[in-house]
């Protein structure tokens, strides 16, 4: 349930190329520049080692303190810089959602040299669900606490590492879940990032592709109703037009970004006591589904969850949402 439909950042469609190039440079400073942005990240680079993984050449596991990178890609210095985007993502994961127990092994991912190599490993280890992962196009999937990508470039394939690794961290140490959505907009969060000293660094608040998407679905009325995207998963974009799918994460970014910043941060207190109680498996939850992490989930519990977390009616949460939507794309947000 966690695969992810495209986590690369959005394709630009010929019909409107010139558009978003603009939108990509004005907006990402509108939302970031007029708030006073700030990037934060670890300041000394983590401890890499490496051995071989089996009698190919170039694969390679890369080893950290949290993390265990089995990689078959040769150039060894750009998997080690995924490494430590995975280590540093890894600290603002903890930002955002603290554990409820530090990882005592580390989590385990895949990184292919290219997609043939990621597309053999998916049919013979994901069963019934392999379909639906091999219909992601430029992207990554994240199956238990396990992520698998492949190379898609040096920037995308960081932006996915990020990406997945927020999942892999939640399926890794929360006893509950969140709302498949709204998993998958607080993975976007980690996805633009830069680098300070050949170190990588996150403004949680800024993602100008994302935001792009957004003023896009909006101007051409491609959004989804928010009572239908909160009910939804990844899983059921995949198949879906480039612009619906863009629009999923992208509306799933800004409800993400509405709880933690809106009204000057008014859902913030809701929200962390959202993640707690996902962390400890005790969400308040009518259906029970989301108390778990492992297993099936119930998307007709969402509504009345974010109903008690919010303590507000659906309908004035949506109406508080859109507002905030349309500030974030007229670049006047908090």
């Amino acid at each position: 349930e966690n695969s992810d439909a495209g986590e690369a950042p959005p394709r630009q469609g010929k019909a409107r190329a010139s558009w978003f190039a603009g939108l990509l440079a004005c907006l990402g400073c509108l939302i970031g520049c007029a708030a006073g942005p700030t990037w934060q990240g670890p300041t000394t680079a983590a401890k890499v080692t490496t051995r071989p993984w089996g009698e190919a050449p170039a694969a390679v596991v890369y080893e950290s303190d949290h993390y265990r990178l089995y990689s078959t890609l040769p150039n060894a210095p750009a998997v080690e810089d995924i490494v430590q985007v995975l280590e540093g993502a890894y600290g603002q994961y903890r930002r955002i959602a603290p554990p409820t127990a530090p990882t005592a092994t580390p989590m385990k991912c895949l990184l292919f040299a290219n997609r043939a190599q990621w597309a053999s490993f998916t049919e013979k280890h994901t069963g019934d669900g392999a379909g639906i992962y091999l219909k992601i196009v430029r992207g990554g999937y994240t199956l238990d606490d396990v992520f698998v990508a492949y190379n898609i470039g040096p920037i995308a394939t960081r932006s996915v590492a990020a990406h997945e690794g927020w999942h892999q961290y939640l399926a890794r140490h929360f006893q509950g879940r969140l709302p498949p959505f709204l998993e998958e907009g607080f993975a976007c969060f980690f996805e633009t990032l830069k680098d300070d000293n050949g170190l990588p660094q996150w403004n949680l608040r800024t993602n100008p592709n994302r935001l792009a998407s957004l003023a896009y679905a909006v101007r051409a009325n491609q959004t989804w109703p928010l009572g239908q995207l909160v009910t939804m998963h990844a899983g059921q974009t995949v198949e879906a037009e480039p612009d619906r799918i863009e629009a999923f994460y992208a509306q799933s970014w800004a409800f993400a970004l509405f709880l933690r910043e809106a009204e000057n941060g008014r859902y913030r207190p809701a929200l962390d006591r959202l993640m707690r109680d996902a962390a400890a498996g005790v969400t308040i939850d009518p259906t029970g589904t989301l108390t778990r992490r492992r297993g099936g989930w119930d998307p007709a519990g969402v509504r009345p969850m974010l109903e008690y977390y919010l303590e507000m009616d659906f309908p004035a949460i949506e109406r508080a949402y859109w507002a905030y939507v349309n500030r974030l794309v007229a670049g006047s947000a908090e």
